[in-house]
């Protein structure tokens, strides 16, 4: 992941709102976060609740020391304006309109495991049943971030083992001697396989 992340942190709100209006109001934050000069380098992935599927959150993985503090108040006054209410304040109790949650430094024992310990939270994120609701991009980096736009290719195969092993041979990577992708293959649920690739032993796509 190009953008090195070392924390990640989930946005939520207090209001169900739409896809669009959460969309708005984390476009108000980051306009907040630039106007009070605080430098968020980010991938923001969009996510229903487990339970209330239309109740939207999101989680970000970013880079750099935040105060935490400071995002929850930016955050409110981005919640707050959707309404026409100015606030200058972190809000508190029923006041809140939202929450800030999670935010931890992401345990690694070097600085490219935990790019890519963090890699497989934001990929499970994506792919969480998110492709039956929403047609359309569901992840925004922010300025600077090259976050290559996902292409789809439909396979032959019924399984998800015979899956993995079609989708490696179109990429070149798999083993046709050991039988098995010799890259790291993660797996978070039967429906989504992810495949750790080094890109100089990697080929263009034969397709």
């Amino acid at each position: 992941m190009e953008l090195a992340p070392s924390s990640m942190v989930t946005f939520t709100t207090r209001e169900v709102m739409p896809f669009d209006a959460l969309l708005g109001c984390w476009k108000s934050f980051q306009r907040l976060c630039r106007d009070a000069g605080v430098d968020f380098q980010y991938v923001a992935v969009v996510e229903p609740h487990p339970t209330n599927p239309e109740h939207l959150h999101l989680h970000v993985a970013y880079r750099g020391r935040i105060h935490y503090d400071t995002m929850r108040r930016l955050w409110h006054i981005a919640l707050e304006a959707r309404h026409g209410r100015r606030v200058k304040k972190t809000l508190y109790g029923s006041e809140s309109p939202g929450n800030i949650t999670d935010s931890k430094k992401v345990k690694a024992r070097d600085p490219l495991s935990r790019m890519r310990k963090i890699a497989k939270y934001v990929s499970k994120y994506i792919t969480k049943d998110m492709i039956s609701q929403f047609n359309r991009k569901r992840y925004w980096p922010s300025k600077g971030i090259c976050v290559k736009e996902s292409q789809i290719y439909w396979l032959k195969s019924l399984s998800q083992v015979d899956a993995i092993r079609e989708g490696c041979g179109m990429l070149g990577q798999w083993d046709d001697v050991l039988d098995v992708c010799p890259q790291k293959v993660f797996s978070p649920s039967e429906r989504v396989a992810w495949i750790a690739v080094d890109p100089s032993k990697t080929p263009d796509p034969p397709f």
